[in-house]
């Protein structure tokens, strides 16, 4: 099996600008821009820099759901120590979507980032994960189907290696 990149954000133009746009317009919604506008060239540089620091977490997709009205969809991935947290499904095709199975293997990279809203009344953190990239092992001698006709490993990888 191989990582196949999934979901980068430098290319998740539309959730850029919709945190951006929420950022400069509201004071309680969107994040505390204590690095920079959230997806601004400062803020890659504070990442880049390692002042605002990248954490990974890697392991097993245990559980695919939605929450809310269905219209949130997120995972349950369990880490080699056993400790299990949610995540965001992100994709930056839609038909990777489908990528997201229980059992495979998934690596993540992501920023802590502030929410501006004050989430400490309903007992929730406040602190945000903003995934950078998300990859998912997933079989190269597979065929994947999607809306767009049938593609093979190759065709992903190709993608996702920018080729």
């Amino acid at each position: 099996m191989a990582l196949l990149t999934v979901y980068e954000l430098r290319k998740d133009h539309q959730r850029i600008r919709w945190l951006q746009e929420a950022c400069m317009t509201t004071r309680d919604v969107g994040l505390e821009p204590t690095h920079g506008l959230f997806g601004s060239s400062d803020w890659w540089r504070n990442i880049e820099s390692g002042c605002l620091p990248v954490f990974r977490s890697s392991g097993v997709i245990a559980e695919v759901y939605h929450v809310g009205e269905g219209d949130f969809p997120e995972f349950t991935m369990v880490d080699g120590d056993g400790i299990e947290t949610s995540w965001k499904r992100e994709a930056n095709c839609a038909e990777d979507d489908d990528l997201y199975i229980v059992g495979r293997r998934v690596d993540i990279a992501y920023v802590l980032q502030r929410a501006r809203m004050d989430l400490a009344d309903l007992g929730l953190d406040q602190t945000e994960k903003c995934i950078l990239t998300l990859r998912i092992d997933v079989p190269r001698s597979r065929t994947y189907r999607s809306g767009h006709g049938t593609r093979s490993w190759a065709a992903y990888a190709a993608r996702s290696l920018h080729l």
